[in-house]
């Protein structure tokens, strides 16, 4: 069975998902620079179709970011992220 991974790189200051294959080595696919924060709750829809995953702090534009406890502007806000996946690499339907 293929199992994915959500992963945090500290020293490369990415995050990423990561799909292990048997006998095959692992490939990263979803890979963002997103420092403070990890890839969360990787989840199929129910067709295989597409994959959702959550970023705990996702990127950083204006109107998109928390305040420090001192009132400063700090890391973004999380965000939840959409990932079509092409049909030929679906799993056979359940």
């Amino acid at each position: 069975a293929d199992i994915i991974v959500a992963d945090h790189l500290v020293t490369a200051r990415s995050i990423r998902l990561v799909i292990f294959v048997p006998n095959q080595p692992p490939k990263v696919l979803v890979e963002a620079l997103q420092p403070g924060s990890e890839f969360t709750g990787p989840a199929f829809s129910p067709d295989g179709s597409r994959l959702y995953f959550s970023s705990q702090r996702g990127p950083i534009f204006p109107g998109a970011q928390a305040l420090s406890p001192g009132g400063e502007l700090g890391l973004g806000l999380g965000a939840t992220y959409e990932l079509t996946i092409p049909p030929q690499f679906r799993g056979p339907a359940v």
